[in-house]
C-alpha cells in the first residue's frame, strides 16, 4: 500500500507495533521530494548535506515515536518531516556562515520555520492567506529582506549587499524586528493555529 495514502497516525502507529519497513518506505517516499525543496532554500548547500539532513530527520522523527514523544500529527507527515530537516538544516548552514544574529532573531526563529512549513500544499488555505496577509502588511523593505531571506534562500551577506546595507548586523537587525512584528500579528490573529504549533515543535 502507498504510505502517502495512510494517515500519519496509522503510520506512526505501524511503527510503534515494531513495523521498521515502514520506516525505509518513508524515507524512499518522501527523500527526492525533500531534497528537491531544500536545494531550493539552500542552493548553496551539497547534495551530501542534504541527504544528511535527511538522514538525520528520519533518526529524530524514529527517536521521537519510539519514545512515545510523538503519538499524533494534525499535520501531513511530510510537512513535519520537513520541518524537522528543515531546522536542522538551519543550524548547519548557520554554523558554516560563521555570523552572530542578534538573540531578537534567535528568539523568534519559530516564525522562520513557520514560514516555510506553511507554504507546503497540504496545509489548509485559511493558515496560507494569514501569513501572506501579515507579511503583506509589512513595511516594503521588510517585506522584500524576508522575501530574500526566506523564500529565495538568500544568505545574510549577500542580502547585505543587495539591499545596501553597510553590515550584517544591520541586516540581522532589520530581520529580526520584522520576525517580532509578524510574530506579533500572527499571534494575535492565529489563536486556532496554536495546537499545530505546538506539536510541530515537540
Amino acid at each position: 500500500m502507498d504510505i502517502t495514502r495512510q494517515s500519519p497516525d496509522q503510520l506512526i502507529q505501524s511503527l510503534v507495533s515494531g513495523d521498521m519497513d515502514i520506516l525505509d518506505r518513508i524515507y524512499d517516499a518522501y527523500r527526492d521530494d525533500f531534497l528537491r525543496w531544500t536545494h531550493a532554500r539552500f542552493p548553496s548547500a551539497s547534495r551530501e548535506d542534504l541527504i544528511d539532513a535527511w538522514h538525520d530527520t528520519m533518526i529524530m522523527f524514529y527517536e521521537q515515536v519510539r519514545d512515545r514523544k510523538l503519538t499524533h500529527l494534525t499535520c501531513e507527515l511530510r510537512s513535519f518531516l520537513f520541518l524537522i530537516g528543515y531546522r536542522r538544516l538551519i543550524k548547519m548552514h548557520k554554523a558554516s556562515m560563521k555570523t552572530e544574529l542578534t538573540e531578537e532573531f534567535d528568539a523568534n526563529i519559530h516564525i522562520e520555520e513557520s514560514i516555510n512549513a506553511m507554504e507546503s500544499e497540504e496545509l489548509h488555505e485559511t493558515q496560507r492567506n494569514l501569513l501572506t496577509q501579515a507579511v503583506d502588511e509589512l513595511p516594503e523593505q521588510s517585506r522584500k529582506i524576508l522575501i530574500m531571506r526566506y523564500v529565495e534562500g538568500k544568505s545574510v551577506p549577500e542580502i547585505m549587499h543587495k539591499m545596501g546595507y553597510t553590515s550584517v548586523n544591520a541586516v540581522s537587525v532589520t530581520l529580526s524586528r520584522s520576525l517580532k512584528k509578524l510574530k506579533e500579528t500572527l499571534v494575535e490573529r492565529a489563536q486556532p493555529l496554536s495546537g499545530w504549533k505546538k506539536e510541530i515543535r515537540s
